[in-house]
C-alpha cells in the first residue's frame, strides 16, 4: 500500500507534466514555421512571408512608361494588434509613394468546428514526437 506522501509525490508530477503540455499547447502557435518566399530575377524580385500575426508580400520591376522605364514597387502588409487588423497596401513608382490602410475590428469570440480539434491534434502530434508526448502524459521512459 502507497502512503500519502508517495500520493501526494505522484500528484505533483501528474500536475507539473499536465501543466508543461498547457504550455506547450498555449505557446505552439507562435512556433509555427511559416513558407517564406523569395524570388529575384535580372530585372525584378518578389517575396513573401508570414508569421503568427503578420504577413508582408512585395515586387520590384521595371515597367516601360511614355517617359522610359520606371521602377516599380508594389506590397502589403497585415498585422495584428489585440482585436485589429491591420492591412496596408503600397505602391511606390514616378509618382512617388502611395499607401492606404484598412482597420479590421476582429471579433472576440472564435468559433472552432470539432474537425479543427482534429486536425490541430495531428499537427500537434506531427510536430511533437510520440516518445515526448508519452513522458509528459505519464507514460513512456522512467
Amino acid at each position: 500500500m502507497e502512503s500519502p506522501t508517495q500520493d501526494i509525490e505522484y500528484l505533483t508530477m501528474r500536475l507539473c507534466k499536465m501543466l508543461i503540455i498547457l504550455f506547450v499547447l498555449c505557446t505552439i502557435n507562435y512556433s509555427i514555421c511559416l513558407p517564406y518566399l523569395n524570388e529575384i530575377g535580372n530585372s525584378w524580385y518578389h517575396f513573401k512571408y508570414s508569421a503568427f500575426d503578420s504577413e508582408r508580400e512585395e515586387s520590384g520591376e521595371f515597367v516601360q512608361k511614355e517617359s522610359g522605364q520606371v521602377w516599380v514597387v508594389r506590397g502589403y502588409y497585415f498585422y495584428k494588434i489585440g482585436n485589429v487588423a491591420y492591412n496596408v497596401s503600397y505602391i511606390a513608382d514616378d509618382n512617388g509613394y502611395r499607401a492606404t490602410q484598412t482597420r479590421i475590428p476582429l471579433s472576440t469570440k472564435t468559433s472552432l468546428v470539432l474537425s479543427d480539434v482534429d486536425d490541430l491534434s495531428a499537427d500537434i502530434a506531427n510536430r511533437i514526437g510520440s516518445n515526448v508526448l508519452a513522458s509528459l502524459a505519464g507514460g513512456g521512459l522512467g
